[in-house]
């Protein structure tokens, strides 16, 4: 078995001892109410991911003033009505032998009269170019002196109440671009007071901070601090200030740092970092942060895999690794990794749908690969009173976890695929640059399906006549999507083709280029062409590309696409496909594009329902439909649907 142990030794952070070195990254969940209230469905949340064996649960960032608030329904911290909240959460992870830890915040000019009805403030003026929460620009009013010392009080009375509430330490979070680190970076900070100049002077608000927190909650109360030790912007954070804030940080009492990187306006976006960063990115700045102070520090971004955690921790470049989104993935990550069960780690792919993007639309947050978030009470898997025999056509992703959720019930599973493998649109899915990391939802979900003993039939496709055959309990469809065809002029020609057949390595491309269609699918495929030494352009109808994923991906495909001069057309609506190129309306325009050697189509899919429209008179009551063939979406909603239908069958 591989060594992990170093991961596992323990650690005291102040006086307060953790029984390994695997903590949880603060997160955003919107699971509080819209007043900041603890609720059910936030203990139940924390509760699972303490009894995974994380040794320190984070909450999210709990704002320590109402126009401090960023997400709509957002913890709260900033009253003591809150306090009897804390004690039914503290009370419940404790419960379980988890440690939790409070962090507080104030969004600073990262907030919107939108969700708080008050104007943002930040420590000068200026505006953040960030606009995915709300679309409103809006000039922060620049705090006054009076208010700077008002809002460290605020800070300190929000420590407070997390010691009355039964949380182990508070973590003040001074990163990703939030009012602490308004003040201490001076991308944001342009004032000519005590508060801002130099680095010394950018982390006076910090210092006092840290001080009125200690003094408040106890000198013995821990207390970590979130520092960005790189903004990745110009004029921003630089890991040299960074170990001078840290240092400070250290003297004025707190018991450790997490080492964390980004603003939203990060190029690349590096702040909750997507598959196209490499994983483990940040431990190079963690172990500069190392160097220099001598309290604990905890590395994080991207950190999935165990044994290479350890390593970091072996490597003295971290004393503690810091697990966001690999949480949310697989709950039980660190219990797993300490039992050496490797293999049934369910990894994070960095794809950010579940999480921050979901945040983005002020929904409450989930996961990808684990449905269970945000619902663990409804979702527990409880075994069948009376097992049944059941067959799912389709042996993508909603079809594979209906079948792994099926079977963890104790039922009798023949998964039928049309196809020689397993994965379904995952196949081609993860074949663009970048994208590799897509296949482990179907890697994942095809071990354990084999482990639980669900029968395969593979290059098996059923038809109406055989669905009579089958000698089963309930059917379930999982049949997928397939490319919509546009109404284009010319659309059949020879030389157009889908992006699926050249992911999958199905046709000739030529050298010249049109991708019709900029949403992922055709992002993705102009991105592998490009790495082919392809001409690319692409056309897309909306004003924007990538309207169906995240800033995340949108910003790896700009700046990609930037270098690597790639024309991409938006507004622009292809209207036919002729021998000399593709005609295209733009603005009122008809324009052409000429000299093409082949046309790509990423234009959205329609699902493949014509099984379910053959049997579903016959078979009422015994047949359900889950994923892309009720209608054609992405995996998240598939493994949705298959987690919740195989739960009620």
């Amino acid at each position: 078995m591989a060594d992990v142990k170093k991961l596992f030794e323990p650690i005291k952070v102040g006086r307060l001892e953790l029984k390994n070195r695997v903590i949880m990254a603060a997160m955003v969940t919107n699971f509080a109410n819209r007043e900041g209230y603890v609720t059910d469905r936030l203990i139940d949340y924390h509760v699972n991911i303490a009894k995974g064996g994380c040794a320190l649960n984070v909450t999210e960032s709990s704002h320590v003033s109402l126009e401090g608030k960023r997400i709509i329904d957002g913890l709260g911290a900033y009253d003591d009505k809150l306090i009897p909240g804390y004690k039914r959460l503290t009370d419940a992870v404790h419960g379980v032998g988890g440690k939790i830890s409070l962090q507080i915040f104030h969004g600073g000019r990262e907030c919107s009269s939108e969700i708080t009805g008050l104007q943002p403030i930040g420590p000068t003026d200026l505006v953040s170019r960030y606009r995915a929460i709300t679309k409103k620009i809006e000039i922060p009013r620049e705090m006054t002196l009076e208010e700077i010392e008002a809002m460290v009080s605020k800070f300190g009375d929000a420590g407070r109440r997390a010691r009355e509430g039964g949380f182990d330490t508070v973590e003040i979070h001074g990163a990703h671009g939030y009012l602490i680190t308004q003040f201490l970076s001076g991308y944001s900070n342009k004032r000519t007071d005590r508060y801002g100049g130099d680095v010394i002077g950018r982390s006076t608000f910090l210092r006092e901070i840290i001080r009125d927190v200690k003094k408040k909650a106890g000198a013995d109360f821990p207390v970590l601090v979130k520092l960005n030790i790189h903004d990745y912007v110009e004029g921003g954070i630089t890991p040299d200030e960074a170990k001078v804030v840290a240092k400070f940080a250290a003297e004025e009492g707190a018991d450790a740092i997490i080492a964390s990187v980004g603003l939203h306006e990060s190029r690349p976006y590096m702040m909750i970092p997507p598959m196209s960063i490499p994983d483990f990115v940040n431990i190079h700045l963690s172990a500069l942060i190392k160097e220099d102070v001598n309290i604990p520090v905890a590395t994080i971004g991207r950190i999935i895999e165990p044994v290479r955690a350890a390593k970091v921790i072996e490597e003295g470049k971290a004393d503690l690794v810091a697990l966001g989104r690999g949480l949310l993935s697989d709950p039980q990550w660190p219990q797993k990794a300490q039992e050496g069960r490797f293999d049934e780690i369910r990894e994070c792919i960095g794809c950010n749908q579940g999480c921050i993007d979901t945040l983005h639309k002020m929904k409450p947050f989930t996961c990808l690969q684990n449905p269970e978030i945000g619902r663990e009470r409804e979702f527990k898997i409880v075994k069948a009173e009376k097992p049944k025999r059941i067959a799912i056509i389709g042996g993508g992703p909603a079809g594979l976890e209906a079948a792994r959720v099926a079977a963890l019930r104790g039922h009798q599973v023949t998964i039928y695929e049309k196809e020689k493998e397993l994965s379904g649109q995952i196949r081609v899915g993860r074949v663009p640059p970048h994208r590799d990391e897509l296949g482990k939802v179907t890697d994942y979900l095809i071990c354990q399906v084999k482990k639980l003993g669900v029968t395969t039939e593979l290059g098996k496709k059923v038809t109406p006549a055989m669905i009579d055959r089958l000698n089963v309990d309930a059917i379930v469809l999982a049949t997928g999507a397939s490319p919509l065809i546009p109404k284009i002029k010319g659309i059949r020609r020879k030389n157009v083709v889908y992006a699926t057949d050249v992911l999958s390595g199905n046709t000739t491309i030529g050298n010249r280029v049109v991708v019709v269609g900029a949403g992922l699918v055709g992002l993705e495929t102009a991105d592998y062409l490009l790495e082919k030494g392809k001409e690319v352009i692409i056309l897309e109808m909306l004003d924007t590309m990538a309207a169906d994923t995240g800033n995340a991906n949108r910003i790896y495909f700009e700046d990609r696409f930037t270098e690597k001069g790639v024309e991409v057309l938006l507004n622009a609506k292809a209207t036919e496909i002729d021998e000399e190129g593709v005609v295209y309306l733009h603005q009122g325009w008809t324009k052409k594009i000429l000299k093409v050697d082949t046309v790509i189509l990423a234009t959205g899919a329609v699902s493949n329902d014509s099984l379910w429209n053959a049997i579903k008179a016959k078979k009422k009551g015994k047949i359900f439909t889950i994923g892309d063939c009720v209608k054609a979406r992405n995996a998240m909603e598939a493994i949705y649907e298959g987690s919740k239908i195989a739960r009620e069958l």
